[in-house]
């Protein structure tokens, strides 16, 4: 097919947004749509070059893959085995494991089903993932198993038959996409089936421009393409329902500058100029480079790295990438350096390694027995930072179960999120006893009618939320003996800015008071049946994973105070304020934690060898034990 620069210029509109996206530059809070712009580029790319061969009576899939095996593996092999070597010298144990499963998935082209039942995209958390953006090529791959063959199979009735189909198939795709948009967002962004459409609008495109012998540009076209990805990268933001309606808006931009940039236009001139071109031609391995090289430098740092380094990271990657371009991309598509034979042999071969090496990651005990640079083993380290559950993994819902229950008859229900769930070794190992009941369910705050809304907390989780909450409600009131009722969670949903899902499914963007008033509400309820309510107070944060900190700090040789910070850098002074005064008018009491955790004003991270948090907020279930046995949180309760 003929060469068009200003594709590749279309490229690098997609790559750097998606770059200083994950880069944290808020002004490209919507930069995540420069994949779906990559995926219309594919789709009318790679589609174009299926027609053009079947048009000629030449289309083999033998050739097909042989060349998406040169265009995608050796430069993936490449940054694959680079970011290996450096997850194992900094990745704590459990993340080196997650990161032998990614090793897996990206070369079984299903990293997109592994990140999906992971997390969201949007999740903190996500950013340590140094091989999360291979969730795309998964999709790539997946669609490319199947349309090409579907396409030659077709193309031998009619060509209209082809158009039938994949337009058939883009509209079921759609659709799906959109349902899943409000009631599985993480399916729906990850998965194949709810992507596809944007790789087939793309293939349409190809068809209809391979039909158009009329190669006159559209200025006003194109231009209005150019401002709709703009306008997605720069407005858009993780709480828009993605890929969904809204996706539309940068689907049409791509299909218009691919329809109408032609030559002499504006944007086409503009894509075509030099500079432009060359880092589209690089877009690829600087996608590939940017997300491990983000990750580790997160992973090394207290904060947030600031945005002078996120800058000079990115160009970082820009230089890594026309490297990789330069010495590996452009050697292995020369068919003349590397044969077809030798282009499968060392593609089969790569995939076996990098396969067998995730395993042996996975299975063997040589992860367990790395050390840190001050001697401390990471699997040691690692343990001080697991998730903490409370009682059991299991009581992460309504649950009446005896795995969920301390002592024989309990006195007190602990209830709330994941903030509720790191009291329950507190109260377990507290000198007095207290006999009480886990019910907890993650960022589920107990406010009856009400959860949080916004990414991967869709108007469906939030149902289940308040169904959640209503159940344990129901419950309470048919438990005489429980006196007291322990209220627990980070309490977000109290701010006036917070976005709340309500009792039916209506969404309350700004709630101006709302999220006050349903959790005194809440509370009245609760001491109307004679219970007395503790609130416990989020534990204080300086904004930064502490949990991180402390692996980092002996990682790197540093003393774990290091990671200690003021309470006068509390991020939670505005919950504490709305929590003192809502305590006031419910004449409920509150347990600060702050004044547990911060004696003379100083937030302790660590004590001795015990680490108090395990993130950026929860506590370790050794600090959780710690507190409980030191300062008898269950006798604060009943106090």
């Amino acid at each position: 097919m003929k060469y068009r620069s200003e594709i590749d210029g279309l490229r690098a509109l997609a790559v750097v947004p998606v770059i200083l996206f994950h880069a944290g530059y808020e002004s490209f809070r919507g930069g995540f749509v420069g994949v779906d712009v990559f995926f219309v580029i594919s789709g009318y790319l790679i589609t174009s070059i299926i027609l053009e061969d079947l048009r000629r009576e030449r289309f083999s899939t033998l050739n097909f893959y042989e060349r998406r095996a040169r265009r995608i593996l050796p430069a993936l092999c490449f940054v694959v085995a680079a970011s290996l070597a450096v997850a194992w010298v900094i990745l704590p144990y459990h993340q080196l494991i997650d990161f032998s499963e990614s090793i897996i998935s990206v070369f079984t082209f299903s990293s997109n089903f592994l990140f999906w039942m992971e997390a969201g995209y949007f999740d903190t958390a996500s950013e340590l993932k140094p091989l999360l953006h291979t969730w795309s090529l998964s999709v790539e791959e997946q669609y490319y198993i199947a349309v090409p063959l579907l396409m030659s199979l077709v193309w031998r009735y009619r060509e209209r038959g082809l158009v039938v189909l994949l337009s058939a198939l883009a509209i079921i795709s759609f659709c799906l996409a959109q349902y899943s948009s409000t009631r599985y967002a993480d399916a729906g962004f990850f998965l194949l089936h709810t992507r596809a459409w944007e790789l087939l609008v793309g293939g349409l495109v190809a068809i209809k421009t391979n039909n158009y012998t009329n190669e006159d540009g559209n200025e006003i076209f194109s231009l209005v393409g150019v401002l709709a990805i703009l306008l997605a990268i720069f407005f858009f933001d993780a709480h828009v329902p993605f890929p969904s309606l809204y996706t539309l808006l940068p689907i049409i931009g791509a299909l218009l500058i691919i329809i109408y940039a032609r030559q002499g236009t504006a944007v086409q001139r503009i894509l075509s100029f030099a500079p432009i071109v060359y880092v589209g031609l690089i877009s690829y391995s600087a996608y590939l480079w940017h997300q491990p090289i983000f990750a580790y430098a997160r992973a090394i740092s207290i904060s947030e790295p600031s945005k002078w380094m996120m800058g000079f990271l990115s160009v970082l990657s820009m230089l890594l990438a026309y490297v990789t371009w330069k010495l590996i991309e452009n050697p292995f598509r020369d068919s003349r350096k590397f044969s077809r034979n030798k282009i499968f042999g060392l593609s089969i071969l790569g995939i076996i390694i990098f396969i067998c090496l995730g395993l042996w990651l996975k299975f063997s005990d040589a992860p367990k027995h790395r050390k840190t640079l001050s001697g401390e083993n990471f699997l040691e380290l690692s343990r001080k930072t697991a998730t903490n559950y409370g009682l059991n993994k299991k009581c992460v819902q309504f649950l009446v179960d005896p795995l969920c229950q301390e002592g024989e008859k309990p006195l007190a229900l602990l209830w709330g999120d994941s903030y509720a769930m790191h009291l329950a070794l507190a109260l377990k190992n507290s000198p007095s006893e207290l006999p009480f009941v886990q019910m907890t369910m993650s960022n589920c705050a107990p406010i009856l009618g009400a959860a949080a809304y916004g990414g991967r907390y869709t108007p469906a989780w939030g149902a289940g939320c308040i169904e959640n909450n209503q159940k344990v409600f129901d419950w309470l009131k048919t438990q005489p003996e429980i006196k007291y009722v322990i209220l627990a969670s980070p309490f977000r949903q109290l701010s006036d800015n917070a976005s709340l899902t309500l009792t039916g499914g209506k969404l309350i963007k700004e709630n101006k008071g709302l999220g006050s008033k349903l959790f005194l509400e809440t509370i009245k309820k609760i001491t109307s049946m004679g219970k007395d309510v503790v609130i416990v107070s989020p534990t204080p944060t300086p904004g930064y994973d502490m949990g991180k900190c402390y692996i980092r700090s002996h990682v790197l040789r540093q003393h774990s105070s290091s990671c200690d910070f003021p309470l006068s850098r509390n991020n939670r002074i505005e919950t504490y304020k709305i929590l003192e005064a809502l305590s006031r008018q419910a004449q409920a009491r509150i347990i600060w934690l702050s004044e547990i955790i911060c004696p003379n004003g100083m937030c302790r991270v660590s004590v001795g060898e015990t680490l108090i948090y395990r993130d950026s907020g929860h506590l370790s279930r050794e600090g959780a034990a710690y507190l409980g046995s030191e300062y008898d949180i269950s006798k604060m309760v009943k106090d």
